[in-house]
């Protein structure tokens, strides 16, 4: 009986070839379903990411210009100077010292600068807008329970204060029918200190009004939203005017020690005032910021912001976006720009009314 395994002398070099030739054809297959899905996964996730960072800019920055201009019950004039004092029925004055950069610009609701340059107090990118808001840290910090007179050296809270207020700290006081603006000398168990001459800014006057019981404290906020770079990676930032004496920066002037990061991967953001001009109450004209009486005129912010995902080779070619959001890039295709390398580009764009210039 014959064993036909013996006459087995292995594959032949046509055979070995074919073989090899499918194996090829079903690795390259494996390896352009593995390249396709791990390249659209990629893609998938920048664009999450990129999603995700734009809508929290938006809001953000939305939440900001809805609320800015709130000053309790009491609005300066937009002039308002210091020292200096409202007209009117309802006098809302500053007694402090203008020695220190930003203390008049502290007191409007609105204003911002357009496309910035490299060198600029805030540590911005060039070519970010900056925008800044006026108003008060949310609710009263203290209510008096005992009566101020007006000319006074002291303003009584009837309540310690020391564990909510530091020596040099900026405060309004306001009773709805006026309001002051001062700088804590000392603070008191039932009080603070105004004396004049002392302190930076210090208080340049008395307050000028009487306030009784039900006077409200508040802490007056001026905050800068602008984009920064940080090694290469830009971000939304802001910035507050320091109106603490925490050791932290110089009261009445912005600082780096108060800068913090909001959102990463913006890129960019441009900003633009709703102007009523002809005063019945609707916007009927955009400028970019810059101008003060612009900003006085202004019912309503519109921003674009340009987010651009972490990593790059997330796309095959270079992106064309319409930024800002606004432009008329279906009408003028040359408004469009084109990316210079393989990043994930998308633009947000929306308007929110400054609700108290609106009364809504």
């Amino acid at each position: 009986m014959t064993d036909g395994y013996g006459n087995q002398r292995g594959l032949s070099v046509g055979e070995l070839m074919v073989a090899l030739l499918l194996a090829s054809f079903l690795t390259m297959g494996m390896v352009y379903i593995f390249t396709s899905n791990s390249d659209t996964f990629r893609l998938n996730e920048a664009s999450a990411r990129v999603q995700e960072s734009g809508r929290m800019a938006m809001d953000i920055l939305g939440r900001a210009i809805r609320n800015a201009g709130y000053w309790g019950c009491m609005d300066p004039p937009e002039n308002l100077t210091c020292p200096d004092g409202g007209d009117g029925d309802q006098p809302f004055s500053c007694m402090l010292n203008n020695n220190v950069e930003d203390i008049d610009s502290m007191f409007t609701t609105l204003g911002g600068d357009d496309n910035v340059g490299g060198s600029n107090g805030f540590g911005a990118v060039a070519g970010s807008d900056v925008i800044r808001f006026g108003g008060v840290q949310g609710n009263a910090l203290l209510t008096a329970t005992t009566q101020t007179p007006v000319n006074s050296a002291t303003i009584f809270s009837g309540q310690n204060p020391q564990a909510l207020v530091n020596d040099g700290d900026i405060l309004i006081i306001s009773n709805c029918q006026a309001a002051d603006v001062f700088q804590v000398s000392n603070t008191r168990n039932n009080g603070f200190t105004v004396n004049t001459g002392t302190g930076s800014p210090g208080n340049d006057r008395q307050n000028q009004s009487a306030y009784s019981q039900g006077a409200k404290f508040f802490r007056p906020s001026r905050v800068a939203y602008y984009i920064r770079d940080d090694d290469g990676r830009r971000s939304l930032a802001f910035n507050t005017l320091d109106m603490q004496a925490d050791g932290n920066g110089t009261v009445g002037q912005y600082s780096t020690s108060r800068e913090e990061e909001l959102v990463s991967n913006i890129w960019g953001m441009q900003i633009q005032y709703g102007r009523d001009t002809s005063g019945d109450g609707s916007v009927d004209q955009w400028s970019d910021p810059g101008s003060a009486s612009d900003a006085q005129q202004a019912l309503a912010v519109r921003y674009s912001f340009l987010v651009r995902s972490r990593n790059e080779d997330v796309v095959e070619e270079p992106q064309t976006y319409c930024y800002p959001g606004w432009l008329d890039c279906e009408s003028n295709p040359g408004l469009r720009t084109t990316a210079g390398d393989r990043h994930l580009y998308r633009v947000y764009t929306s308007v929110s009314t400054l609700r108290n210039r609106v009364g809504g």
